[in-house]
């Protein structure tokens, strides 16, 4: 998926443990960042909430993405901004990042730079 991101022009990180990702946000600012639920060592809806406590972080849109059935109820409870269910076809993940995206950066040259960073969580 990487990749993939790299080759609509986003500017990607991909972290696979999401233990450390608060303290990384606190350097850092992603533009937006790509939730998986299901991780080693902490749980992704965990994360979302902690991220959306901070006040900080907390504007930061998050998309939250699982195999889950019932994945819209578990990203709402979490106050994750919007979900993506898997498997999802990459068309698919792109309108959810640029709908999220667009959002913030609305009217703004940045919007249309596409390079915007985002960072893959877990995935």
């Amino acid at each position: 998926m990487l990749q993939l991101l790299e080759n609509a022009e986003y500017k990607v990180n991909s972290i696979l443990d999401g233990s450390a990702i608060i303290a990384r946000m606190e350097k850092v600012l992603p533009d937006l960042l790509l939730l998986d639920i299901s991780m080693p060592g902490i749980d992704g809806a965990g994360i979302c909430e902690e991220i959306k406590r901070n006040k900080r972080l907390g504007h930061i849109p998050i998309i939250i993405m699982s195999a889950h059935n019932d994945i819209k109820k578990m990203a709402e409870k979490a106050g994750a901004d919007d979900f993506i269910a898997k498997p999802f076809a990459i068309t698919d993940l792109l309108r959810v990042i640029k709908r999220n995206l667009s959002l913030i950066f609305s009217g703004t040259k940045h919007e249309h730079s596409f390079l915007n960073k985002i960072w893959e969580v877990g995935h």
